[in-house]
């Protein structure tokens, strides 16, 4: 009887898809400007699934409003929009930085100061949270 509840269990798992797994590394926040109201988070995302990762939103314990961002070429210009979702590929690395993809932070709660931890959490498009926390640089850094 206990070998076929194994048996049961063991391929029970097996038959259930692997689940994507985010890790989120070397986040980091400049310090905004006296007066400035708005931040961006930096980081290094890998997915360590097997299937792909579409992150759909994204929310900061310290904005208003969080948002996917990225720059790109227009009219000849740099410009930051707005991105509806990103998608991650199984086993690959996404790296937002300065002039790439990025979280934009709208509406800080609060004035940052370098040293300052701030929590950030980004949403798959199955509603599942992968949260992490982002170090606050001095301007330049």
């Amino acid at each position: 009887m206990k070998y076929g509840l194994a048996s049961f269990l063991i391929a029970a798992f097996s038959a259930a898809p692997a689940l994507a797994q985010l890790s989120i590394s070397d986040a980091y926040m400049r310090q905004p400007a006296p007066g400035q109201v708005n931040g961006a988070i930096y980081m290094q995302v890998e997915n360590q699934g097997d299937s792909v990762v579409r992150i759909v939103a994204a929310s900061s314990d310290v904005a208003d409003r969080t948002e996917l961002h990225e720059h790109a070429h227009a009219d000849g210009m740099m410009r930051m929009r707005k991105v509806a979702a990103l998608e991650i590929e199984a086993g690959s690395r996404v790296a937002f930085r300065p002039h790439g993809n990025h979280l934009m932070l709208f509406d800080l709660s609060r004035m940052l100061q370098p040293g300052d931890r701030i929590g950030f959490c980004l949403v798959d498009e199955g509603s599942e949270e992968h949260c992490a926390e982002a170090i606050v640089n001095a301007p330049g850094e």
